[in-house]
């Protein structure tokens, strides 16, 4: 099983990439691009890069000459560098079963797909637009919890961005996509939802259409909402893709039922949705 998981930040990745961490078969590696991994040995808050500092402690110098991260602005550009295609060829191979979940190749998905082993799996993850918005202006940050300060902080930041859903131009830059919209050329003047939304609408056009060239075989386009309302079911035809057995062990209670997002029937959303 050679899996890679394309999303965009804050569409769930994390806990589908944790039903394949609970097989001891498969070795999980979280966001292996993101630039915070500079820092290494360092954990992350949500404790997701353990499998890493475990790659980087084993052979320090061999990771160093693999490694490389991808910021906002490079992960805006179109093409995939020698150097990032190595690195996850490098990650792929480090067993016979890997499970990658990446947020920052969606914009590069033609010349990635082009260049990916013919062995890999590729999973396109994605929340409905409006649940994706919503977790960026109005993010649930649980995480943060350890550190009370931070995470009043980040509630207090959440109820006022809800007062202003409709009208908020900034203030959405905490998973990079302020930075992202600028690099994509998106009118800088607008609301803060209808440029997350042409965010959603570039990366997913961009994913889909990279993945239909490869057929089902190696792709599968695949909601959040639809792995949550039946997490085992969806897992066990993945792992029938792969020529594998499921995780009998397999738990999957901590999936919780999809968020809608932030009132999904106001007429803003359906009269811009529309273009």
């Amino acid at each position: 099983m050679k899996i890679l998981i394309l999303c965009l930040r804050r569409s769930g990745s994390t806990a589908f990439w944790k039903m394949f961490r609970q097989d001891r078969r498969i070795v999980c590696y979280d966001e292996p691009f993101n630039p915070m991994l500079k820092s290494l040995p360092k954990e992350f808050l949500k404790k997701t890069n353990t499998e890493i500092i475990k790659l980087y402690n084993e052979d320090r110098d061999t990771f160093e000459r693999y490694f490389t991260n991808i910021n906002s602005i490079d992960e805006c550009k179109n093409n995939i560098t020698e150097r990032q295609i190595e690195y996850l060829h490098f990650l792929l191979n480090t067993n016979k079963n890997v499970v990658i979940d990446s947020t920052r190749l969606n914009f590069k998905s033609e010349s990635l797909l082009k260049n990916l082993d013919k062995n890999v799996f590729v999973i396109h993850l994605y929340r409905t637009p409006i649940a994706f918005t919503t977790s960026h202006i109005i993010p649930n940050r649980p995480e943060l919890k350890k550190n009370k300060r931070q995470y009043i902080k980040s509630k207090i930041r959440a109820r006022i961005n809800k007062w202003r859903f409709w009208t908020l131009k900034t203030n959405f830059n905490n998973w990079g996509y302020e930075t992202i919209a600028k690099q994509l050329n998106i009118d800088t003047g607008q609301e803060a939802y209808k440029k997350l939304l042409a965010i959603w609408k570039i990366s997913f056009d961009m994913i889909e259409k990279a993945g239909k060239k490869l057929g089902k075989n190696r792709f599968l386009s695949l909601s959040f909402e639809d792995f949550a309302n039946d997490p085992y079911k969806i897992l066990e035809k993945i792992y029938l893709q792969c020529d594998m057995e499921i995780n009998k062990n397999l738990k999957t209670d901590m999936i919780k039922k999809p968020n809608l997002g932030f009132a999904p029937s106001h007429h803003n959303w359906k009269k811009y949705l529309k273009k």
